[in-house]
């Protein structure tokens, strides 16, 4: 998938079409007229980067003989574009017009598991980590989060420990191996749970309801 770089050139003109939103969901808006005597089928759209590499859209409308339609187009960069402003072109039935990308940032982060559950104590955990966004994502060495029984009032946190913290580029993964923390004195009638931080993503700890004499599996 195309990655958009920025440019040196001069600043583009102030009737650019700009195109922004995530990297994979840009948006804009064209104005397209049809000074033919027939109907114009518009079918895609093409966005040309400043290093020449073109990048299909999404875009479609049939226009009456003499008519002007207002025409949404949506392009997908790579995922791991960068936030910030490039130049470009968009053509958009044979007419190429100046155009600007503005990235937002993206945030996204998944961790497999994403769910584990568990009982009172320490236990070791590998978590398989991969940054989905466009932007850099600290992994802490220890995170904490509380545990919720469904009353309203935090209870005693559960913590994760790893062994290998790092930060975490766009496209790049890693498993993270540590600690899971536990603490004892749960209510063993009630089901607690604990959303605990790997990044902007969360690691699910369910501790299940049981006897005091039992150990659940």
């Amino acid at each position: 998938m195309a990655t958009a770089r920025r440019s040196k050139r001069s600043a583009p003109p102030t009737d650019a079409i700009v195109l922004s939103g995530p990297p994979t969901s840009l948006h804009a808006t064209v104005t397209v007229e049809n000074t033919s005597e027939g109907r114009l089928a518009v079918r895609g759209a093409t966005l040309h980067l400043d290093d020449g590499t073109p990048v299909p859209g999404v875009a479609g409308a049939v226009i009456s003989a003499g008519s002007t339609a207002s025409l949404p187009v949506r392009v997908s960069l790579d995922p791991t574009t960068a936030p910030g402003t490039y130049a470009a072109e968009l053509e958009v039935s044979g007419a190429r017009r100046s155009a600007v990308i503005r990235v937002q940032t993206r945030l996204a982060l998944s961790v497999s598991p994403d769910e584990v559950l568990a009982v009172a104590g320490r236990h070791p955990i590998d978590l398989d980590v991969a940054n989905d966004g466009n932007v850099a994502i600290p992994l802490a060495r220890r995170v904490v989060a509380p545990t919720d029984d469904g009353r309203g009032e935090p209870g005693p946190e559960v913590t994760l420990e790893v062994d290998n913290p790092t930060t975490l580029e766009p496209g790049d993964q890693v498993t993270l191996s540590g600690r899971l923390d536990v603490p004892h004195g749960l209510d063993p009638a009630r089901r607690h749970a604990a959303r605990v931080p790997v990044g902007v993503a969360d690691l699910v700890v369910l501790v299940l309801p049981h006897t005091e004499t039992e150990t659940p599996s």
